[in-house]
Order: C-alpha cells, then sequence, then structure tokens
C-alpha cells in the first residue's frame, strides 16, 4: 500500500454513536470535530507520526442529552506514533493519568473508501487522586476525509 496518501490534514465529523442506540448524554463532538495531521509515515515499521485535535468530555453524565456541557474541551495530541493496519481497527494511542486511570484511548481503521474512522473513549474522573471517585465515560466515533489542497 501506499502510505504516503495518509500524509496530509484529516477533518472528522461525529457519526455516532446515536442517543437513541446508547446511554449517550453529550453530543459535544458534532460542534467541536477532531482534525488529525499525519505529519509522516514509515511503511517498514508500519506506523505514522500524527497530531490530533479531538473533544474532551471533561463532566459527569448529564441528565438528559445536551448538545454541549461544560466542561467539553479541545485536547490536543503532539507527534504520536501509531499504528497502521488497514485490515482492522486498532488501539492507536492511550493517555492515562498516574499510572492506571485511563484519560483517553483512540481507536484507528482504515475504511477501503479512503477515509478513516476514528474512535475516542475519553473517561473523566471527578476526583482522579481519590481511590473510589464518580467516573464518566464517553465514546465519539467520527469519519475523517482528507482535506483539500
Amino acid at each position: 500500500p501506499d502510505y504516503n496518501a495518509l500524509l496530509g490534514e484529516w477533518d472528522g465529523t461525529r457519526i455516532g454513536p446515536n442517543p437513541s442506540d446508547s446511554d449517550v448524554s453529550c453530543l459535544g463532538g458534532q460542534s467541536h470535530p477532531p482534525k488529525m495531521v499525519v505529519k509522516s509515515v514509515d511503511s517498514l515499521s508500519r506506523t505514522m507520526t500524527v497530531d490530533v485535535s479531538f473533544l474532551g468530555h471533561n463532566h459527569l453524565n448529564n441528565d438528559s442529552i445536551q448538545n454541549e456541557t461544560p466542561g467539553d474541551d479541545t485536547e490536543e495530541l503532539h507527534d504520536a506514533i501509531c499504528p497502521i493496519d488497514t485490515t482492522r481497527e486498532v488501539d492507536a494511542y492511550t493517555e492515562y493519568i498516574g499510572e492506571d486511570r485511563e484519560k483517553y484511548s483512540l481507536g484507528i481503521a482504515f475504511n477501503p473508501d479512503s477515509t478513516i474512522s476514528l474512535t475516542v473513549t475519553y473517561t473523566y474522573y471527578e476526583d482522579p487522586n481519590a481511590f473510589a471517585t464518580y467516573t464518566a465515560t464517553f465514546e465519539d466515533t467520527y469519519l475523517l476525509t482528507k482535506a483539500e489542497g
């Protein structure tokens, strides 16, 4: 495969999950879509170096569906080295709070129509230092298309 075709900017559109399909309470990813810049690719190691910006849900679940929630913030990841696997979705990157609390993970799948599916799983901890704390986990799936230019 020509991995160089991945180089450049990719713009995202939130495609799921839908509130009727799950316990989704915040749709902030619709108005804050992700952007990914593939800065380099290595065909031997099948990796790419990327910058990604995406929505982080820094809040607990809502009682009802909200288009945005206070605490919705943009997260930025720079120079992350992610695997390239054109046969399945892979866990591309995980960020932790401390040693064992996952803050977010990014899943990447390459689609046959030259788009990329990006799944962001984001966990909010009301008190990340407490052993027992209220948490909320949000999952947003996006379809990324190559930006024109």
